[in-house]
């Protein structure tokens, strides 16, 4: 009798831990099945007993209805119930000084594994204040194939910066493309983007 007893109980507990529960229907496909409308009540943010929910999942119904978890990339985050969008700051780098007032084929060192490589803003210091710059290069950076696409804020802080218009002092595919010279004022920033199929820096978008 003990041993008869001993297989019912192991019988039952082995049911009940792989038991598939149908609510609205007699067969059920998944652990949980609801054959109809789901309603979710919204409690506050607490439990009946008044202890705190702190959601740490997202999930979703996908075509067939299965809720499936949703996993996002890092610049999503839930904290306090909020799914909320990461706040990059922009990250500054720094040059050596510059010791001339035209600079040719200038290195921003935003190559990767540079100093200041994944770096989008870049002080511009020069010991005579205002700054010229002819061209930037991109051989340190793999060429212009691999500089394509490739952004940078420049941000003068001793004087103005001035970025010459497809200089002849630099390197063809280091020039800066523009119908003009264009001037930066001190502590304004200009954007630049390089485009390797026409291998040239153009502008993206001025502070001044």
């Amino acid at each position: 009798m003990r041993k008869l007893l001993l297989f019912s109980l192991t019988v039952v507990i082995g049911y009940t831990a792989y038991a598939q529960v149908g609510i609205n229907t007699t067969r059920p496909d998944a652990t949980l099945h609801v054959d109809g409308n789901l309603i979710i009540t919204d409690t506050g943010g607490t439990t009946l007993e008044g202890e705190s929910i702190e959601a740490t999942r997202i999930v979703g119904i996908d075509d067939d209805g299965n809720i499936v978890e949703i996993t996002t990339d890092e610049n999503l985050y839930l904290e306090n119930n909020v799914l909320k969008l990461v706040e990059r700051k922009k990250e500054i780098g720094d040059i050596p000084t510059l010791l001339a007032p035209v600079v040719n084929n200038i290195s921003l060192i935003i190559f990767p594994g540079g100093s200041n490589g994944g770096k989008s803003i870049i002080r511009v210091r020069n010991l005579f204040g205002d700054s010229q710059i002819t061209g930037i290069d991109v051989l340190l950076m793999g060429g212009p194939a691999a500089a394509d696409g490739t952004t940078v804020w420049l941000y003068p802080v001793d004087g103005d910066l001035t970025l010459k218009s497809n200089s002849i002092l630099s390197l063809p595919f280091n020039r800066i493309l523009s119908e003009n010279d264009v001037v930066i004022e001190r502590y304004k920033m200009v954007q630049l983007l390089y485009d390797g199929s026409l291998q040239r820096w153009v502008i993206m978008s001025s502070g001044n």
